[in-house]
């Protein structure tokens, strides 16, 4: 008889999580770099040795492969064990640049750029996400339902602008011009409460070519201004997966358009 228990089981190799040695282990299926550069792997090691701390921030010069070195970031975070890793773009051209690169390193990755995710290799732990700032920040976000354990963010000096894009509704007077009027309407006694109603008749006045901004009001007033125009927006057709959940947000009175602003 042959006691079986006595047989040694195979070792499971575990992935590695140095993001240089998953570079020299990935298939590479054409088109991508046999090496990586000095700058890159300079970069990987350090990244790789402050791992542990909430944010690090990679500089490197313009076309020195910032998008191999966060996709080895997001690889290396994936293999850990870390649940729901994305890798934020700041276009759609974008995230298929970088997908694509990711194919060329033979990378499992997925993208969400419409309404569905690529694969289910994301909502499965299997897999980072390439995703876009406005997909991401947004009050419909479909991300919100994920504990996102690690966000890499490529080209994040333009973040601020496209951040502040993505949580911004504008309501065009040309375009909406019934919701436009309501919500000047309850801007309005804020601006006559500082005498300046006159210059807000001004300003939204289409030949004008003014621009203003809200004045700010005391908190109690400021929750029902905001409620009132939260409200509005909601009953609207305007940008709804713009419109916050909350009334913590500021009102911009510009030309001819209002602008809601977190």
């Amino acid at each position: 008889m042959v006691d079986f228990s006595k047989l040694s089981r195979p070792k499971s190799r575990s992935a590695p999580t140095d993001p240089i040695e998953i570079f020299k282990k990935t298939p590479n299926t054409g088109g991508a770099p046999n090496d990586l550069w000095k700058g890159q792997a300079d970069a990987l090691a350090a990244w790789n040795g402050a791992r542990t701390k909430n944010d690090n921030l990679i500089i490197l010069n313009t076309g020195a492969g910032k998008s191999i070195v966060g996709l080895m970031a997001a690889q290396s975070l994936v293999n850990e064990g870390v649940e729901n890793v994305l890798f934020v773009c700041s276009t759609i051209d974008l995230v298929e640049q970088t997908a694509r690169e990711a194919e060329k390193l033979g990378l499992s990755y997925t993208t969400r750029t419409g309404g569905n995710f690529s694969n289910d290799g994301f909502e499965t732990g299997k897999s980072f996400c390439i995703t876009t700032y406005q997909a991401l920040f947004v009050s419909t976000s479909p991300f919100k339902k994920f504990k996102l354990g690690g966000i890499i963010f490529d080209d994040a000096h333009v973040s601020e602008r496209l951040i502040r894009d993505s949580l911004t509704v504008s309501v065009s007077a040309a375009d909406h011009e019934d919701l436009y009027k309501r919500l000047v309407e309850i801007v309005r006694p804020e601006f006559e409460n500082i005498k300046k109603g006159e210059h807000l008749k001004f300003v939204v006045d289409e030949a004008s070519g003014g621009t203003t901004l809200c004045p700010p009001y005391d908190s109690s007033e400021k929750f029902r201004c905001n409620h009132r125009i939260l409200q509005s927006l909601r009953l609207s057709e305007v940008q709804r997966s713009s419109i916050p959940h909350d009334s913590t947000f500021r009102a911009h009175c510009l030309l001819r358009s209002l602008c809601v602003l977190p």
